[in-house]
């Protein structure tokens, strides 16, 4: 049984958001098949309540991939958000203690969900294996949540993606207004819904003050 307590100082609700999350990958790979899984992002206010989701764009290659992943966290800043929680599908390849440097495992799929603020970040990993007609089996025996220590980073490594993620969580000022940034990712692809009505009309206003400048 995992602690979600752990993730408390990032929403009031986070064993719900993970729930969803895993839900939502489930119905993907049910109907797409294995590897379809777009990894996608979800930002909360300051009250808990959902600002926007969003998906990631195609990309080419490894360098491309982080690079749409950065186009996703501009959002962070331009929100003024209290936290996000990013999903991906990952590939885990476990090694064997008395030898660190070979892969002497095999590599296990499974989904990561980071939560990510400010102040901290933490990972909720959770194993799994497709069985026939793309139906998914959990491995909760081998899940885990991994806070970032603040005493030792080292101790509890997260991967290189927490680097990505505290660079941008950690922008003083965004660079693009969200009026900016809803307009790049319906012209480079990505599925976003803004999901409060005065952020959307926050978003019109700017986009007018832009249309009267022009």
């Amino acid at each position: 049984m995992m602690d979600y307590s752990q993730l408390d100082d990032f929403t009031s609700d986070p064993q719900e958001h993970v729930k969803m999350l895993m839900r939502t990958f489930e119905k993907t790979v049910e109907h797409h098949g294995p590897d379809s899984f777009t990894p996608m992002c979800i930002y909360l206010d300051h009250s808990d309540n959902l600002m926007m989701t969003i998906t990631c764009r195609p990309w080419s290659d490894k360098d491309d991939m982080y690079k749409a992943f950065s186009e996703m966290l501009f959002a962070f800043g331009a929100l003024e958000c209290k936290c996000l929680i990013f999903a991906n599908d990952v590939r885990i390849t476990k090694y064997e203690p008395k030898e660190p440097h070979s892969k002497t495992a095999e590599a296990q799929d499974a989904i990561n969900v980071s939560f990510i603020s400010k102040e901290s970040s933490a990972l909720v990993s959770v194993p799994y294996s497709v069985k026939d007609k793309n139906v998914l089996e959990w491995h909760f025996e081998h899940a885990l949540i991994s806070p970032l220590s603040k005493e030792n980073p080292t101790e509890l490594y997260q991967g290189d993606m927490v680097e990505l993620f505290y660079v941008m969580s950690h922008i003083d000022t965004s660079p693009f207004t969200m009026a900016q940034l809803v307009n790049y990712y319906s012209l480079k692809g990505f599925n976003y819904q803004l999901a409060k009505d005065a952020l959307v009309d926050k978003i019109k206003i700017e986009v007018e003050s832009d249309d009267n400048i022009n």
